[in-house]
């Protein structure tokens, strides 16, 4: 917390350093960058040969890429003005992106969000997209979910973001049961000492700052340190209370925070190690956050905590890969200053990952065959905080979830124009002890050189969940009679665990060497969801108070997705790039309760975006960035019994834009406005989000 009021009380130190970069030190430049003039002169063939990994595990670019998938640039993020991680990827298809206060996100691919009409904390965040940072898995496992804030890296860190829509779980393990959203940090720094800053302040006090100095010893080591800071104040000063169904100015619980919507800061230091064939990848960082969070099975505001390190290790030789990562950390998910009072859901956590893997290549190279063995600890304990008597808490005890699992790849090229790709993987849980097996079989087809076709089915499924399957809450209150009610919310370690099946066909042409279409038609079903479900209430007449219990259990519900997506790269001449992409699809839910089917209103019928960069003259750059989702219905758990007009949320279309001007080849000043046009609620019950305007330096390489 020290460390947090320094850096708000000398932020304008970040507006000084800025200064202090303008003076450029000697470096040459690294033949694998691209300056910002050099990326307006590569023709679209050479956009298309961007790489991306994150698609198959293995090096290719993004027009041979057998899976659906989309590769965000650090380009593209600079020159769309985004502000953090969770808004950048507005900039990419098939991602449903909601913010719910003044930057935080919640962030859904393809949807499948609130089928089971639970729009509390634990079902309306994404459980579903397994987000990592350089392959290692950023997972929050209380619910199950990706808490953005928490996130160590800023935008400042990022060289790409690459997308994988669909079941990609034997690739990258448990969770990716929608698909991977995989940030990929910078390495491959220029010779000697640089320094790239950015910061920016605007509306509604909203002030971003980060920094990244990044040295090449030689030509076998290089390291890099950056820091990120931000704080935001919300954009209204109302609260949804959900007993009264309607927003006061009146906080439905004790607050004298009505303006606070998020404060985080980051550290991460970067080594890379390169000679011959070997080649490591170490990094490591802290991140102290804490920001509203929408837990709305009871009234906000609500404020979580959250502070965490890592360690990650990413190492190849020759044909062999082995990684290995580390996270331990503290959260707060409701913060309350009376602990007495209220639920504790504060606890710790620690989480080891280990990943090896080996490429072994047959047939003259046609054939690769990719064996992989992982391990997963994951350790969460909240006994330091709920005391001798371990009741006050969500789980009142030490639980571990372990995860053993091998994997197979087989990537057969018999020609130039076909390819054949199958990935198996078995993975063995502690909970539930049972064996899943997750697989992905595509192939692809180029009957000429500018056209790929591309046929993918594929099953995958998450893993267990702390909350789930460990929760043992217990709470007394007063039913409206005056007697006492004794309630408790178990878990259940033997749920099946969360499966999603999809078959996807798809193609990309490229129709001129300025012009690509990217068209893919998909049918998903997801199964095996869960909730907490009342099984017992009875009066205890000896002890006088009502008993009443509610365990998590599967569902009967069924949901079932049809879709199609488009986009299009288009750069009509060397000062302009196009980059419209739309998402159609239904979503039908099958036994919703009893024998109920229902359209899922809560997953939009359309969405999409568009990326346009415009650079008139060269030192000037006009970034575009356009979003819209049509409407939507969210409900409330209760809303099973009483409709909430709250739940209805109209259709969303908003404007971000950043006009940048270049001082020098090193300085430039900016213009950001974001969610222009936007005077809406994106979520039930959380802020109207309004537009946001800043003013900024960078400094970059």
């Amino acid at each position: 917390m020290v460390v947090k009021h320094f850096i708000m009380k000398h932020r304008y130190f970040f507006c000084l350093l800025l200064v202090v970069c303008a003076i450029p030190p000697t470096v040459s430049q690294s033949q694998d960058e691209l300056s910002k003039e050099e990326l307006f002169d590569l023709s679209l063939e050479e956009l298309m040969n961007l790489p991306i990994v994150s698609a198959s595990n293995k090096k290719e670019t993004v027009f041979e890429a057998p899976l659906s998938s989309y590769t965000i640039t650090k380009d593209d993020i600079t020159n769309s003005g985004a502000t953090s991680i969770p808004e950048a990827l507005r900039l990419c298809p098939d991602l449903i992106v909601r913010e719910l206060y003044n930057g935080s996100y919640d962030v859904h691919l393809r949807g499948f969000d609130n089928i089971s009409r639970y729009t509390d904390f634990n079902a309306q965040s994404n459980r579903i997209t397994l987000v990592m940072i350089n392959d290692r898995p950023v997972f929050n496992y209380s619910f199950g979910l990706t808490l953005w804030e928490t996130l160590p890296v800023d935008l400042i860190d990022v060289e790409r973001i690459e997308i994988v829509r669909g079941p990609s779980a034997p690739l990258f393990g448990p969770n990716a049961v929608a698909g991977v959203i995989n940030v990929i940090t910078k390495k491959d720094f220029e010779e000697g000492t640089d320094v790239a800053a950015n910061v920016q302040y605007g509306t509604p006090n909203t002030f971003v700052g980060n920094v990244l100095f990044s040295h090449k010893i030689n030509d076998n080591i290089e390291v890099a340190l950056s820091g990120n800071y931000q704080s935001r104040d919300r954009h209204e000063e109302l609260y949804y209370n959900y007993e009264l169904d309607e927003y006061s100015t009146d906080p439905p619980t004790a607050t004298d925070e009505t303006e606070f919507s998020i404060e985080k800061y980051g550290i991460n230091g970067y080594m890379n190690y390169t000679k011959d064939q070997l080649n490591i990848d170490l990094s490591a960082g802290y991140q102290d956050s804490r920001a509203q969070r929408p837990f709305l099975t009871g009234n906000t505001p609500v404020f979580g905590n959250n502070d965490s390190y890592y360690l990650n290790v990413n190492s190849n030789y020759k044909k062999f890969g082995v990684r290995f990562s580390y996270t331990n950390g503290f959260d707060e998910l409701v913060e309350s200053t009376d602990q007495s009072a209220v639920l504790i859901t504060t606890y710790d956590y620690n989480i080891l990952n280990a990943n090896l893997n080996y490429s072994w290549e047959l047939l003259d190279s046609k054939l690769e065959i990719v064996p992989s063995f992982n391990y997963q600890h994951v350790v969460y304990d909240d006994t330091e905080y709920v005391g001798e008597s371990a009741v006050g808490g969500v789980l009142n005890a030490k639980v571990n979830l372990d995860v053993l699992g091998g994997g197979l790849k087989a990537d057969y090229r018999p020609t130039n124009k076909w390819r054949f790709v199958a990935a198996l993987r078995l993975d063995s849980y502690d909970t539930p002890d049972d064996v899943y097996l997750a697989y992905q079989l595509m192939s692809t087809f180029k009957p000429i050189d500018d056209v790929l076709l591309r046929f993918v089915h594929a099953k995958s499924n998450s893993s267990s969940f702390m909350l789930n399957s460990f929760r043992n809450i217990n709470i007394q209150t007063v039913s409206p009679t005056g007697i006492p009610i004794v309630f408790n919310i178990r878990g259940n370690q033997d749920l099946d665990l969360v499966t999603n099946t999809m078959t996807e066909i798809g193609a990309r042409f490229k129709i001129t060497n300025n012009l690509q279409l990217d068209a893919s038609f998909f049918h998903q079903q997801i199964e095996d969801l869960s909730a907490a479900s009342p099984t017992t209430s009875e009066f205890d007449p000896v002890d006088n108070v009502i008993r009443a219990e509610s365990v998590e259990v599967n569902l009967d519900a069924v949901g079932k997705q049809i879709g199609a997506t488009f986009s299009l790269n288009w750069v009509p001449n060397t000062n302009l790039v196009i980059k419209p992409f739309i998402t159609l699809q239904k979503t039908d839910v099958e036994n919703l309760i009893g024998d109920d089917d229902v359209e899922d209103g809560a997953t939009p019928n359309y969405y999409g975006g568009a990326f346009i960069n415009y650079k008139p003259i060269n030192k000037l750059n006009i970034g575009l960035n356009p979003y819209f989702m049509a409407s939507q219905e969210l409900y409330h758990t209760s809303d099973l019994v009483r409709t909430s007009t709250e739940g209805i949320k109209d259709a969303l279309l908003i404007l971000n834009a950043k006009i940048a001007y270049s001082i020098t080849d090193k300085l430039d000043v900016y213009f950001n406005a974001r969610n222009v046009g936007s005077d809406a609620r994106q979520h039930y019950g959380t802020d109207t989000i309004s537009g946001t305007y800043l003013g900024g330096l960078s400094y970059n390489l």
